[in-house]
């Protein structure tokens, strides 16, 4: 298993990446959003987590971008982690076509079923 996690804050992304890691699944880091939807346009990911504040493309325009993508890239599970409590954010994460959305601060009881619900293929809508 592989993941791609995609933040533009370091240490956001080692927490999840150590997470992710003592569970067994590989990842990669990317520090925004394009750099991520171009690691997705040459490398093979069974999941993807990723912020939703980032400065050069937020995470909703990337989840519509990954979604145009072709083949495996297009269907990869994306889970969003994000700060953002309000109804709009699960209304607009949702509409961009996000499987999973958890609220910071993380819980890891949350964030590994929502780890193995993507993985699993689930395709119900996880909000935490």
């Amino acid at each position: 298993m592989k993941a791609l996690v995609i933040d533009d804050r370091a240490n956001n992304r080692s927490i999840i990446v150590a997470i992710l890691s003592a569970v067994g699944i590989a990842a990669r880091e990317a520090d925004g959003a394009c750099a991520g939807i171009e690691l997705l346009e040459v490398e093979r990911f069974d999941l993807v987590v990723m912020d939703i504040r980032m400065p050069d493309v937020d995470g909703f325009e990337a989840i519509r971008r990954i979604r145009c993508m072709t083949g495996e890239s297009g269907r990869v599970p994306i889970i969003v982690v994000t700060a953002d409590v309000t109804d709009d954010c699960v209304a607009r994460a949702t509409a961009a076509g996000a499987d999973s959305l958890i609220h910071k601060p993380l819980s890891l009881a949350v964030f590994l079923n929502a780890v193995a619900q993507g993985i699993s293929g689930s395709q119900e809508m996880l909000l935490a």
